[in-house]
């Protein structure tokens, strides 16, 4: 029998290349039963862009400049913040920002996890990939923060190529977060089922 403890609150979705943030939310989404779109469609409306030479992989989808966080959704502008989407979209959602440049450690860090996984609630953590995972790749990333275990965070990834479940010591997380910045979303996304 699974403990308490260990039981995974997400089933596991895996992401169209450059969509992490569009199934990280479908994750999310499937969890409290909004029926589900294409990655791509809300990877759209969240400012999705990808290199040229990957389009192709897309039915209709924006290139240009690589952006300073990477490619991938771009939601750090205004008109692409999940929020404006999720109305678009009627998918009753909104999310609350919690920048990085907000806590002053990383206990702050792990404290706001703990209240996020005893109130229930669901959260999505953006930082740079390569410091969280020991790679020369820079560039932001997104997962589902699922609990904490033994004092280490467990997170649903949807990348193809990683585990779907990590769990990761709270420093490093801090500064995979830190490194990646304020402007570029680094933080915790708390997202909220509400009435539309």
């Amino acid at each position: 029998m699974t403990k308490k403890l260990n039981k995974l609150r997400y089933i596991p979705i895996t992401q169209q290349r450059w969509c992490c943030v569009p199934a990280c939310i479908s994750m999310i989404m499937y969890r409290h039963g909004i029926p589900l779109i294409a990655q791509e469609e809300l990877g759209g409306y969240l400012g999705l862009i990808v290199p040229k030479d990957q389009m192709y992989l897309f039915n209709k989808v924006k290139t240009g400049p690589k952006p300073a966080g990477g490619y991938g959704t771009r939601i750090f502008k205004k008109q692409y913040y999940p929020d404006e989407a999720f109305k678009k979209l009627n998918i009753p959602l909104c999310m609350i920002y919690h920048s990085i440049d907000k806590f002053q450690s990383e206990n702050e860090l792990k404290d706001m996890l703990e209240r996020i996984e005893k109130e229930d609630k669901d959260a999505i953590l953006c930082f740079d990939y390569g410091i969280l995972h020991d790679h020369s790749h820079r560039g932001g990333h997104a997962v589902v923060f699922d609990r904490m275990i033994d004092g280490e965070v467990r997170i649903v990834d949807p990348w193809i190529e990683l585990p779907k479940l990590q769990t990761h010591k709270i420093d490093k997380l801090y500064k995979a977060m830190q490194k990646h910045g304020k402007a570029q979303m680094a933080g915790v996304w708390v997202f909220e089922k509400n009435d539309r």
